[in-house]
């Protein structure tokens, strides 16, 4: 449905189903309805502000990271190799606490690479 009838009809108070609108920065939302006038103050609010996001500033949600791609897991993953690689016990015990220090530092995420912007300064 077009956006301009959309807006006469909230206007004229009718109760309104729309199947799916197009907003103008590529949005597209489905299954709308305005019953009340508080929903089309929202339907409103929405159009309203459409025009101030332009398509590529519309943030794109991550996939939540699998448990395997944590930072966590790839410790244990990494400590187990030392295990299996009969490594001295010290140094096994060294490299636990040497990362769990740089996992409590860090903070927990996604294996891939450290998020370089929320280190500390100190470790930039």
């Amino acid at each position: 449905m077009d956006i301009k009838k959309a807006m006469e009809a909230a206007k004229l108070h009718i109760d309104l189903t729309l199947g799916s609108v197009e907003l103008p920065n590529g949005v597209v939302l489905r299954n709308v309805q305005v019953d009340t006038p508080e929903d089309e103050r929202q339907l409103q609010g929405i159009i309203a502000s459409a025009g101030a996001y332009p398509k590529a500033s519309i943030p794109k949600v991550k996939a939540k990271p699998r448990k395997e791609d944590l930072l966590a897991h790839l410790m244990e993953v990494h400590l187990s190799d030392l295990h299996r690689a009969n490594r001295d016990s010290k140094t096994i015990l060294e490299s636990r606490h040497t990362l769990s220090l740089f996992l409590g530092v860090v903070g927990e995420q996604s294996g891939d690479g450290p998020q370089w912007d929320r280190l500390p300064p100190i470790f930039r």
